[in-house]
């Protein structure tokens, strides 16, 4: 992995100063202006419709009593679910009318529509379990990514040449080619980027990328970064001190990113640098077709629209699954690696994510889901 350095006027949760230090008055008193290629002081976080309904519908399917990040249990009649306009759509495989008392009961509001859809959401689980295998074991050559598109009720699957011959290849080994939809596409880059100028955390590769979420980790007050970006043992810079060093790591799976154990000399807080909002610690999931908000050391901030919630692909080389795909207005920029997604229902910014990367040449972005985040590390947000 390529160890990077961190602009911490990019993308940190605030770090407030210790009493009396000289390092700290440094760092708040620096000209930030070049810094941020976007305006963030005048941005207001695009509302995502049908948050509470969506989160309350997932809990709903939790195994009950709880096991620290055990799978969800569908109802073999769930199709999925999506945003259309301002409402939560809910995708039934069968009679939605049968179904709609219980799930007005499940995401607690009335404020929702029943679509009757022709596959349930555990067979396309299924399905993707094939492709995932197939690919691990190399038995298909060509697919960058695939994942559930719940507002089409399909599969789609992405291959670096879109060829009749993959495809066919693809319908004969899974038996399932009324699933799936193909389309052309390439691997995910991330986006660190190299230092410059200006205000910069440095070490010795010179790159750069953004300083997300605080978190407990270990009983210890800390933040998270990019997990491509950073190995174990790093020392992480503000311009003239030290910050912190990079405790724990994982680029792998479902999640991409670092633990950096803070130094006392600093306090971790949860407001967004230049933009006078605050995110809170609870983590929230965002639908198919619901906004998400990014803020990224390079970009400011962005908005955009979730496209995908399980997909899976390559991440410069890395195989990764179970990340997020958003179609955002702009295009996320080198150095946003790490930067936070945040969602909000208009009165609450809400834990979301943490940024990969871009799919080139698209407005296409990733991200990690922070309650992947939480299950792998064991740490809090707070």
């Amino acid at each position: 992995m390529k160890n990077l350095s961190i602009y911490l006027f990019v993308v940190f949760l605030g770090i407030l100063s210790a009493c009396n230090s000289l390092e700290n008055v440094d760092v708040e008193t620096v000209d930030t202006t070049e810094q941020i290629t976007r305006s963030a002081s005048d941005f207001e976080p695009a509302v995502c419709y049908g948050l509470e309904e969506y989160n309350n519908l997932l809990k709903s399917f939790e195994p009950s009593p709880i096991p620290s990040g055990a799978p969800l249990i569908y109802p073999t009649y769930y199709g999925g679910a999506y945003v259309k306009d301002t409402k939560l759509v809910i995708l039934i495989a069968g009679n939605p009318e049968l179904y709609r008392e219980e799930f007005v009961k499940r995401c607690g509001s009335e404020n929702i529509l029943l679509e009757k859809c022709g596959y349930s959401y555990v067979s396309l689980l299924a399905q993707t379990d094939k492709i995932h295998e197939y690919v691990m074991n190399g038995n298909i050559d060509g697919i960058v990514g695939f994942g559930i598109k719940e507002d089409k009720n399909m599969i789609e699957i992405r291959l670096k040449d879109l060829n009749e011959k993959t495809v066919k290849e693809l319908q004969t080994k899974t038996r399932s080619s009324n699933m799936f939809f193909f389309t052309q596409g390439e691997e995910i880059k991330t986006e660190q980027t190299s230092v410059n100028s200006g205000i910069e955390i440095r070490n010795p590769m010179g790159y750069t990328s953004t300083l997300g979420y605080r978190v407990m980790y270990n009983g210890k007050k800390c933040q998270t970064l990019a997990g491509h970006s950073f190995n174990v043992g790093d020392y992480v810079y503000l311009p003239s001190s030290l910050y912190g060093i990079c405790v724990d790591k994982e680029f792998y799976g479902s999640v991409d990113a670092a633990i950096v154990e803070v130094y006392s000399t600093y306090e971790p807080t949860n407001n967004i640098s230049y933009t006078g909002m605050t995110v809170s610690p609870s983590v929230q999931a965002v639908p198919v077709g619901g906004y998400v908000n990014l803020y990224g050391k390079t970009s400011g901030n962005l908005y955009g629209t979730v496209t995908n919630t399980n997909f899976a692909g390559y991440v410069e080389n890395q195989f990764m699954n179970d990340i997020v795909e958003v179609n955002y207005t702009s295009n996320s920029s080198p150095g946003d690696s790490g930067g936070l997604v945040y969602s909000s229902n208009g009165f609450t910014n809400y834990t979301t994510g943490t940024h990969i990367g871009r799919l080139p040449n698209t407005n296409y972005s990733y991200y990690t889901k922070f309650q992947n985040i939480q299950n792998v590390f064991g740490a809090t947000r707070y």
